[in-house]
């Protein structure tokens, strides 16, 4: 049995690699997430899964600053896709641009994996610091580079920020829970606004 293997009940480990997941393109600030591997001079291997306009200037990026740990995985199945995100340590979202409500945020907290989160738009609502992940200024590849580290260097920490996450997002896909939530939202808006 892996050393690693911490034994919950769906069976997963903490990793020892770095995923993202979605569409290649600029807005989702995959540049900042590698000059966040460059940061870390290669210490931990990353794998993007997706496609779309951004894979040949990441390829050269991936070149231009050597890093040697970085697989284009391109498209997976689904089934495939929840292997890679279950033996992950982590998953990077590390969006420029403001997002709702993050599919990849939610499949990585189902499969009860922490995420490192540009601190922009819905994302902080979803990835709770230091609860259910990590949150990193938008854009600044330094501060993702640290967030990663803290998760490498602790991989005790990464399982329970991971533990939380799905608990959190089987909170979350509790239909009864999500109404209650959603009715306490409306009710605050109208008792703010006055009832009007």
């Amino acid at each position: 049995m892996d050393p690693r293997f911490r034994g919950d009940d769906r069976g997963f480990k903490v990793g020892d690699y770095l995923i993202y997941f979605g569409r290649l393109s600029k807005e989702k600030g995959i540049e900042v997430l590698l000059k966040a591997i460059a940061e870390l001079e290669n210490e931990i291997p990353l794998k993007i899964v997706g496609q779309g306009p951004e894979e040949k200037k990441i390829k050269s990026l991936i070149k231009e600053l050597n890093l040697k740990k970085v697989e284009l995985l391109g498209h997976k199945t689904s089934e495939e896709l929840k292997s890679l995100i279950a033996k992950s340590l982590a998953v990077a979202v590390p969006s420029v641009w403001y997002e709702n409500a993050s599919a990849s945020v939610f499949e990585a907290m189902s499969l009860a994996k922490p995420v490192i989160a540009s601190e922009i738009g819905g994302l902080p609502e979803m990835v709770q610091d230091k609860i259910t992940g990590l949150l990193f200024k938008a854009g600044d590849s330094r501060d993702l580079a640290e967030k990663i580290r803290t998760l490498v260097d602790n991989p005790e920490l990464a399982e329970k920020l991971g533990r939380q996450a799905g608990e959190w997002a089987k909170k979350m896909a509790d239909p009864e829970k999500h109404y209650q939530e959603l009715m306490r939202v409306y009710m605050d808006v109208i008792l703010e606004g006055g009832g009007r």
